[in-house]
């Protein structure tokens, strides 16, 4: 059957070549992917009763190496975290520190605090239940001249927007010896011209 690819998160993108001569070029693309969950309240959004809720988590740390802080994050998004981050603050006796901070599934939040307590010089954390909104997000793959890269479209209230994936880009920058800030921008243009060219279709 022919139509309209739907919409998916790509996982893969595969080319090949056959041996029969014809008046346009014998190739195929084969595209594999996830479809996209038609039900949006299955990716945690408002009306899923309760799926959109997470535990947000946080704790003070004014004592600890900073070349630590890379390992911890890997961890706690190994253990389930759906995204961390640390904001700087001043701490009692006005010495500097950093809030670490967690957003994990309920039933995943436990092992995330396991693993801030483990790896880190926290010696307790704060939770508390968020409400989580998620858009509707898909993964494509771009061909450009600078090589494929993976594009996330967001749909938001003002339509769709389009970013390139950073450890893409980054590769593409690694791979050409070029500036990472040159290779994003251009990039980030391929990937406009790009949702510009689709939205037309």
């Amino acid at each position: 059957q022919f139509g309209a690819r739907p919409p998916m998160t790509v996982r893969g993108v595969g080319y090949g070549s056959g041996r029969s001569d014809f008046p346009f070029a014998n190739v195929l693309r084969v595209v594999i992917g996830d479809e996209l969950i038609a039900d949006r309240s299955a990716l945690g959004e408002p009306g899923s009763d309760g799926a959109g809720e997470v535990e947000q988590i946080e704790t003070n740390i004014d004592d600890m190496n900073p070349q630590l802080y890379e390992h911890l994050f890997e961890r706690m998004f190994a253990a389930g975290a759906v995204d961390v981050w640390i904001v700087p603050a001043q701490m009692k006796k006005g010495r500097p520190g950093t809030i670490v901070g967690a957003l994990a599934p309920p039933d995943l939040a436990d092992a995330v605090v396991s693993v801030l307590l483990a790896e880190s010089t926290s010696i307790g954390v704060r939770r508390w239940t968020v409400r989580r909104d998620i858009g509707v997000r898909i993964l494509e793959m771009v061909e450009s001249v600078m090589g494929s890269f993976r594009v996330k479209v967001a749909q938001t209230p003002s339509g769709p927007r389009a970013r390139p994936e950073y450890e893409d880009v980054r590769a593409i920058a690694r791979r050409d010896g070029a500036a990472l800030i040159d290779v994003m921008r251009r990039a980030e243009r391929i990937a406009d011209e790009w949702l510009a060219e689709k939205l037309r279709r």
